[in-house]
């Protein structure tokens, strides 16, 4: 059993795929969304979620890299709706995507 279970929401899956179709934030930034929606249980996934040992391949990173982006959302989650941030990648590396515009 997964001890950090990923599991996004439908609004948190829409903000990772115009994150990932508009492509103007960081390299890094745009890889660790690719993660969380690889690793999605949550009832609006698109399939099964993926272990990280077969997420890393496909991604071209690390398993470690899977682990942590997985760990530090999980984390970062209760801060993220005490804040109440919007973005769900957030709290994973730097200031908070919230106020900032993708297209």
């Amino acid at each position: 059993m997964k001890k950090y279970v990923v599991e996004l929401t439908e609004d948190e899956r829409e903000y990772l795929y115009k994150l990932i179709s508009v492509g103007s934030a960081s390299a890094r930034m745009l890889n660790r969304a690719r993660i969380l929606l690889k690793a999605d249980t949550g009832k609006h996934s698109e399939g099964g979620s993926l272990i990280d040992r077969k997420i890393a391949p496909m991604l071209e990173t690390s398993t470690a890299t899977v682990q942590r982006v997985r760990e530090r959302f999980c984390r970062g989650r209760d801060s993220m709706r005490r804040s109440n941030a919007r973005c769900p990648i957030g709290s994973t590396r730097g200031p908070s995507m919230a106020g900032r515009r993708l297209a």
